[in-house]
């Protein structure tokens, strides 16, 4: 836009602020006209003066480190840590929690706070040995539920809840959980745990045959 100022102020100068010289004719005895003050063209429109763009703040980029959803008892105690992803046989696998106790937060997808981004949270829905996980209760919330993230800083950001499913690991495309088509009005949050029926190994442990899917957003005017 800098460049076009120059461009643009010779344009406006041509087209709207013609000078036009007006004779008046004056008193006998002095000479017969006289040259009056420079009038405008009547086709020169005054710019308005219009109020300068307040920028957008730039995104908080600190640390997630509490979730509370109350309906899904949430309450804001599990401590929410920074996880990756890792290859398994080819295959891009979200990492686990360290503890079955916490909540894995994928900081590579999403920045909570940031337009047109998907922040995803994974923890266990329960654990041998241990008890329920910290998203034992996610199929309990309702949509337009208030979800809120809260940051290391203090500052809070409220989501409301669109959906929770329970999808069966042979329907499930991941891709699309994690890549949502979002527009620059809306930021999105997705909690992951297991449900659905739980298939026993031999000897111990096992493992459930669905996925949970939680899905919150906010809209940014």
């Amino acid at each position: 836009m800098t460049k076009m100022l120059p461009l643009l102020a010779a344009i406006l100068g041509f087209a709207g602020v013609f000078v036009a010289m007006r004779l008046e004719a004056v008193a006998q005895g002095e000479p017969k006209y006289r040259l009056v003050a420079p009038f405008v063209a009547s086709d020169h429109v005054q710019a308005p003066n219009l109020p300068t763009p307040t920028p957008e703040p730039t995104p908080y980029m600190g640390s997630v480190v509490a979730i509370t959803l109350p309906s899904a008892k949430l309450t804001g105690n599990s401590v929410v840590e920074r996880r990756h992803t890792e290859l398994e046989l080819d295959r891009e696998r979200l990492q686990e929690p360290t503890h079955p106790s916490r909540i894995a937060w994928y900081d590579r997808f999403g920045q909570p706070g940031s337009r047109a981004t998907n922040s995803i949270f994974a923890a266990h829905v329960d654990y041998v040995r241990y008890g329920n996980g910290p998203f034992h209760d996610l199929t309990s919330a309702q949509i337009g539920d208030t979800l809120t993230v809260i940051m290391d800083n203090g500052g809070e950001y409220y989501y409301t809840v669109q959906s929770v499913q329970v999808i069966h690991l042979s329907d499930l495309d991941m891709n699309a959980i994690v890549y949502p088509p979002l527009d620059s009005y809306h930021e999105r949050v997705t909690l992951i745990s297991c449900g659905g029926t739980f298939v026993s190994y031999p000897g111990g442990g096992g493992e459930y045959e669905s996925r949970v899917f939680l899905i919150a957003e906010r809209f940014i005017p």
